[in-house]
């Protein structure tokens, strides 16, 4: 290892890598663009994720289990099979970590056949997702519930609240029994692909859509429950007369924030191409640019620990993903990641972030084979890792988007430091030290970054920190 002399400089080598793990298929090769699986995690970290299979004239929903590690757990299990017709379901998680399925589709031509009408059904599945159950009758008054894909988020009483879209608005279920009658928010028409989220600290429900309402178009969020609140138009959501607007084709990109208050909206701006990726909390006035993305889509957001926020879309086959502070205030670097190899067009984006990497979904159809799947991946966060010359010493700062890290490995120059409650790992440099060294910063979760270290005639004087050392009081709980 070579020595250093004097004044150093850091030339960053890896800052902002464009790196994610090896793309895994999910589901058969045989999806439609339409497909959407649904995603919930339970209490022992595994993430489940229910998909629609096409076999012949039959669909059936099939479950796949995803480790805490990031690794595909075995093969795919069924949940319902043999149906005549089923939409894109939605997955939630019980307090006792059961697994809450919501659909509607048909069975069969059957008339009497109880579950061939259309409506919301039911089914449960165990802690590991390997054992289902189809619970007894329609849980929706509503049989045109196979209409459009279901939203469901698990209330902070333990009731669930569902959401779907017909033709006359937008219908909500709150529980499990047919006896709570659904909610019809109506429009004069028309709403499509309902989301759903729950604010973490008052505990509202909040649904959102878009709109093409003539001279109404755009995306409306409304507080459901526990009481009904004023219709809410996203500002920028459509033209400025609100006679265009780009439509969605996913579920509406809203969540609440883990432990935190606000729901938040993550949308293209922009008409008849995005111009710009924006975040909305809901109530707000304006929104702020996370990114100028021309020709943006499929844009999408997730929860993280200590109330960050994911936001991800595509742009042509590269997917962008960004992380944010604990104050959901101002986002890290954005992180490109191509496509599953062979991908010619995206059709779907979603993720799941609540362990702190993204475990990422899309649906993606390839070329020359123009086979249509559902492909899975994971997205670490960055280390931010700067470094200021303080006489003999080396103070380095390792930050998460401005937040400091505590307990982040630096490795320097043959030794191993441990970053304090302030993100500060101290390096003592030797008199007479000269030469060059790199240094990487690196703790499970997180991306390594990793940086050069060297020294010259033309590097003088102490670096500047990238970010502020201000600890965010969000982050004081895990970061102290």
């Amino acid at each position: 290892m070579n020595r250093w002399i004097g004044q150093f400089a850091l030339l960053a080598l890896l800052a902002n890598s464009s790196t994610a793990s090896d793309w895994a298929r999910i589901t058969q090769p045989t999806d439609n663009n339409t497909d959407e699986a649904a995603l919930a995690r339970t209490p022992d970290g595994v993430l489940h994720v229910v998909w629609l299979r096409k076999g012949g004239e039959t669909s059936d929903y099939m479950h796949t289990a995803i480790g805490p590690d990031g690794r595909v757990l075995g093969g795919p299990s069924p949940v319902l099979t043999g149906w005549n017709t089923l939409v894109n379901p939605a997955l939630v998680t019980t307090r006792k970590g059961e697994l809450w399925l919501f659909f509607s589709g048909m069975r069969a031509t059957n008339e009497k056949d109880p579950y061939s009408h259309g409506a919301l059904y039911w089914a449960t599945g165990d802690v590991g997702g390997a054992r289902w159950s189809l619970r007894p009758g329609p849980r929706s008054y509503s049989e045109n519930v196979y209409e459009s894909d279901i939203a469901a988020v698990m209330g902070p009483n333990g009731v669930p609240a569902i959401a779907w879209t017909e033709h006359n608005g937008v219908q909500l279920h709150f529980g499990t029994e047919k006896g709570y009658r659904d909610r019809e928010l109506e429009l004069p028409c028309c709403a499509y692909h309902a989301g759903i989220a729950v604010d973490g600290i008052t505990g509202d429900i909040v649904s959102g859509w878009h709109s093409n309402v003539d001279h109404g178009e755009g995306l409306l969020m409304q507080v459901v429950a526990p009481n009904e609140r004023e219709l809410r138009y996203v500002f920028n959501s459509a033209t400025e007369d609100r006679t265009a607007s780009l439509a969605i084709e996913q579920r509406m990109a809203m969540t609440g924030r883990i432990g935190q208050s606000g729901v938040y909206l993550a949308f293209c701006v922009g008409y008849p191409n995005c111009k710009s990726v924006n975040l909305w909390k809901h109530g707000g006035v304006a929104s702020s640019v996370i990114a100028t993305s021309p020709g943006a889509h499929h844009v999408n957001i997730a929860a993280a620990p200590d109330g960050r926020l994911w936001v991800m879309w595509a742009n042509d086959t590269t997917l962008f993903f960004t992380r944010s502070n604990c104050d959901a205030t101002r986002f890290g670097v954005v992180q490109m990641v191509p496509a599953p190899k062979g991908t010619q067009t995206i059709f779907k984006l979603g993720g799941e972030g609540t362990l702190g990497p993204l475990d990422v979904l899309t649906h993606a159809q390839n070329y020359p084979s123009a086979e249509i799947a559902t492909w899975y991946t994971r997205v670490l966060p960055p280390l931010t890792f700067t470094a200021q010359e303080e006489g003999q010493k080396i103070n380095f700062l390792v930050t998460d988007v401005g937040d400091p890290v505590v307990g982040a490995t630096v490795l320097v120059d043959g030794k191993t430091l441990t970053t304090d409650a302030q993100g500060h790992a101290v390096l003592d440099l030797p008199a007479g030290a000269h030469g060059v060294a790199t240094a990487t910063a690196s703790k499970e979760g997180y991306k390594t970054t990793t940086w050069g270290h060297s020294t010259g005639a033309g590097h003088r004087g102490p670096l500047r920190f990238m970010y502020p050392n201000v600890q965010s009081p969000a982050c004081l709980r895990t970061y102290n």
